[in-house]
């Protein structure tokens, strides 16, 4: 699924989505960033047609926008397509030194690429209005 953003990062990136060009897998230290993106197919590997917010600084790279999949009572999780279209298993997770939320197929590999920035895993939940 789509998940819209309210009064988002950008007015070109309406949805909220990863935008990358990273291979996620075991022992790999590959991630995306989350930003605003447009709408992409669910399945496929990152769109370098599609526009995101993260364009306006300068990143030109691919992006998903359907990678969301909503468990209710678990909470909402990501599956990033892999640009050589595989899957690997993908994790949220929050960078406090670079302050920027992003996935990784592998949280400790990541963390040892980048010991300095001290990642933490993120769960989203669902919140009833």
């Amino acid at each position: 699924m789509d998940i819209s953003t309210i009064a988002g990062p950008s007015a070109v990136g309406p949805l909220l989505g990863a935008v990358g060009s990273s291979e996620f897998g075991k022992n790999q230290s590959g991630f995306s960033y989350l930003a605003g993106v447009t709408h992409t197919d669910a399945g496929m590997p990152p769109s370098a047609i599609a526009a995101t917010s993260l364009q306006a600084l300068g990143h030109n790279m691919p992006s998903e926008s359907q990678i969301w999949t909503m468990k209710c009572s678990l909470g909402i999780f990501a599956q990033w397509i892999n640009p050589s279209a595989s899957r690997a298993p993908t994790s949220i997770f929050y960078d406090p030194a670079a302050n920027f939320l992003g996935l990784t197929g592998d949280l400790t590999s990541l963390d040892a690429a980048y010991p300095k920035d001290g990642v933490i895993a993120v769960s989203f939940t669902f919140v009833p209005a």
